[in-house]
């Protein structure tokens, strides 16, 4: 299975909230204890996908520390922080990876601090991807009941992905609530594919809180 980690950099000081590190140490706690997947690869997007190493010889908190601080700089010839707010280029690098991967399982967690702008064209990358085996799990602190516009359980609309409320970082209950959430989408599609012997076998069971992530 390919785990992958996605966080919007919609605007460098959104980006460097503690919501964002929090969404991304939550990510790869779940990738690691419910998916088994240490997730890889990261990237930070707004207009465009940029790649950045997750943690190897450092704890997911030392990682954060080091990313998300005003001394991150963009990379050279890479447009982030610009506000464009498009999601579609990173859902197209995620299909891209699967497909590299001879249509290995891919679950990409995605974090959106607010709606993308470029609705029908996330749109059309979902309905692209409805025969691949990916599914999007969208973080978000923006309306739950909608992605960009687009109810979730509209009829026609894709069902490769859910969009589940961030709630309060800080708190335990929450995390619990999310993991729980998180690992039941995951789960129920997981059921719908033909899976390969290393696909993992989520449990229903409630998630303990373990932490404040």
């Amino acid at each position: 299975m390919n785990v992958v980690l996605a966080l919007a950099a919609f605007g460098r000081t959104q980006f460097q909230s503690p919501s964002t590190r929090s969404a991304g140490l939550f990510a790869l706690d779940f990738s690691e204890q419910e998916l088994g997947r240490r997730a890889m690869p990261v990237w930070l997007f707004d207009a465009e996908p940029v790649q950045i190493p997750p943690p190897r010889r450092e704890t997911p908190e030392q990682w954060a520390d080091r990313w998300f601080t005003r001394e991150f700089q963009e990379p050279a010839g890479r447009e982030m922080f610009r506000g464009r707010r498009r999601l579609a280029p990173v859902l197209r690098a995620v299909l891209d990876l699967c497909a590299a991967s001879e249509d290995l399982p891919t679950v990409a967690l995605v974090y959106l601090p607010e709606d993308p702008l470029d609705g029908p064209d996330v749109l059309r990358v979902l309905r692209e991807a409805a025969d691949r085996p990916v599914f999007c799990v969208f973080l978000t602190e923006a309306d739950g009941e909608q992605l960009a516009g687009l109810p979730p359980r509209q009829p026609g609309a894709p069902r490769n992905f859910t969009v589940i409320r961030a709630g309060d970082w800080s708190s335990a209950w929450a995390r619990a609530r999310r993991t729980r959430t998180t690992r039941r989408a995951v789960s129920q599609w997981l059921r719908g594919l033909p899976l390969p012997d290393d696909t993992v076998d989520l449990s229903d069971a409630p998630a303990e809180p373990t932490g404040t992530h």
